[in-house]
């Protein structure tokens, strides 16, 4: 009696793979995140078809022919200038998957293949989920430009930065219209000088009629500064992040969140979370109208095929992102920073 036989198309196999994959790498990457699951969520991310740059009109001034008169008084003609350009750099993340000949062998049959490549494609997305979170909150290089030499995604830090800086190739030292409300450096030393910073702080950053920030997002010792501080008073958020799997709690009109990559401080200077020294806390107030993460459309963690090598027994595969992190309005985000981590009472 013969034995029945068939053959796999490996190719195929592989790419099906990954593409039935691609729903369960996209969810990790940003449900493990929750800065960027924040953004992902209630129209924060925006996706675009192209462009050379990416680029946003800014209004930044008021029309100041506007006045009172009476009678025969002349209305002021004088043509107004309000709106300018911010410009920047479309930024690439890609990661592979490789599965060598041997490897292919080894794991012979269908269901052993797809065991193996599941593996892989879900340590590309762990890689993927520390490397976004890396670029957006603790990005490499002199903090906190753009780390890689500039083509890593902006960050948090760089767009709602304490100091003199150049953010979409407009410089707030130049421009001051440009420049975040105000950065606070915290002298609290109890729990009602914390509440006052932060209720102070949030109030500032709506003082120009444009909204109130709608997140504070903060380091896991700071969010237990607040919860402490807060006692019997704390209210816990809105359902938004909690049905992804994060919890808020209120501030003011803000929810307020933490991501352990959230930026601390040494004796007033902001560092990566990772850094030496670090002791303090910053509070990142943030309003999402804007702030919008752009992506592009051809380039939304999009899967490319596996491609032969051409001088290895192997195989590979890319997953590609392009986009930025990108701000219109700086003005409308603010920041407490060195808030102590010694306060107990």
């Amino acid at each position: 009696m013969s034995v029945p036989s068939y053959s796999i198309n490996w190719d195929s196999l592989l790419s099906s793979t990954l593409n039935n994959t691609r729903a369960e790498v996209y969810d990790a990457i940003f449900g493990s995140n929750p800065f960027f699951a924040w953004l992902h969520s209630k129209g924060r991310k925006q996706t675009i078809s192209g462009g050379a740059k990416i680029q946003r009109t800014l209004e930044y001034a008021q029309n100041n022919t506007v006045k009172s008169l009476q009678g025969y008084d002349v209305v002021d003609l004088t043509p107004q200038e309000h709106l300018t350009t911010a410009v920047d750099e479309w930024r690439e993340i890609a990661g592979s998957v490789v599965i060598s000949k041997r490897e292919e062998n080894l794991n012979n049959g269908e269901a052993a293949l797809v065991d193996l490549l599941q593996s892989k494609i879900r340590n590309l997305s762990k890689s993927f989920t520390e490397e976004l979170a890396r670029q957006v909150l603790a990005p490499s290089g002199t903090f906190p430009a753009a780390g890689n030499g500039g083509k890593d995604l902006n960050s948090l830090p760089m767009i709602i930065n304490p100091s003199t800086s150049t953010v979409h190739g407009i410089s707030d030292a130049t421009y001051t219209w440009w420049a975040i409300t105000t950065a606070t450096a915290s002298s609290a030393t109890t729990w009602a000088g914390l509440r006052s910073d932060l209720r102070h702080q949030y109030n500032l950053a709506g003082k120009h009629n444009e909204g109130f920030p709608d997140l504070v997002l903060t380091d896991l010792e700071g969010w237990e500064a607040y919860v402490e501080a807060m006692e019997s008073q704390i209210r816990y958020g809105s359902t938004e992040m909690a049905d992804i799997g994060f919890r808020t709690v209120a501030l003011e009109g803000a929810q307020l969140m933490w991501d352990r990559r959230c930026p601390g401080a040494d004796g007033g200077t902001i560092e990566n979370y990772d850094s030496d020294g670090v002791d303090e806390s910053n509070f990142y107030f943030i309003n999402s109208d804007y702030l919008t993460l752009v992506v592009h459309s051809d380039a939304d963690m999009v899967n490319m095929p596996f491609i032969q090598s051409q001088n290895q027994l192997a195989r590979s595969a890319i997953v590609y992102f392009m986009g930025n992190l990108i701000c219109t309005n700086r003005r409308t985000q603010s920041l407490v920073y060195s808030v102590s981590r010694s306060i107990t009472s």
